[in-house]
C-alpha cells in the first residue's frame, strides 16, 4: 500500500513539473524583460514570434484580438510588429525587441496563447494555419 501511494505521489509529481517549469521560465522571462509578473486573476498573454512562424497568422490573430473588447489580455509583439498593422490597440503590448521568448522552449513556434491564473501557466495553445479562426473564436469567446 505504501508503495501504491509513493507511486501515485511520484506519477503526480511528473506530470506537474513540466507546467511548474514553464511557468517559472515565462515568470523569469517577463520579470527580466518588463519587470512584470503573472497576475493572479486570469490572464492571455497573445505571443507573436518574431523570426518562425506563419506571417499571415501573426496578422489575423492580431486583427482578432485588437478588433475585440477583452478583458485581461497582454499582447507580446517583435520589435515593430504592431506598427506594421492597422488600428492601434487598447491592450498593453510589451516588445521583445530581440525575440528572446523564442529561446525559451514555450511552444512559441507560431502565434501561440498563454493563458494563466494566480501566478501560473494554466495551458500554451499553439495557434496554427489549419485552426486559426476556430481556436480563437473558442478562446475568447467566454470573454
Amino acid at each position: 500500500m505504501k508503495f501504491m501511494i509513493l507511486a501515485v505521489l511520484l506519477i503526480n509529481m511528473a506530470a506537474c513539473a513540466p507546467a511548474d517549469q514553464q511557468t517559472q521560465v515565462f515568470s523569469d522571462y517577463l520579470y527580466r524583460l518588463y519587470r512584470q509578473k503573472i497576475p493572479a486573476e486570469q490572464h492571455s498573454y497573445v505571443i507573436f514570434p518574431r523570426n518562425v512562424g506563419c506571417a499571415g497568422c501573426s496578422s489575423y490573430t492580431y486583427q482578432f484580438v485588437t478588433s475585440r473588447k477583452l478583458a485581461n489580455v497582454t499582447l507580446i509583439c517583435p520589435d515593430g510588429f504592431a506598427a506594421t498593422l492597422p488600428s492601434p490597440t487598447a491592450y498593453k503590448v510589451l516588445t521583445d525587441t530581440f525575440g528572446e521568448i523564442e529561446t525559451l522552449n514555450l511552444q512559441t513556434q507560431n502565434v501561440a496563447i498563454f493563458s494563466t491564473r494566480e501566478h501560473k501557466i494554466n495551458q500554451i495553445i499553439s495557434i496554427q494555419a489549419n485552426n486559426l479562426d476556430s481556436v480563437l473564436t473558442h478562446y475568447f469567446q467566454k470573454d
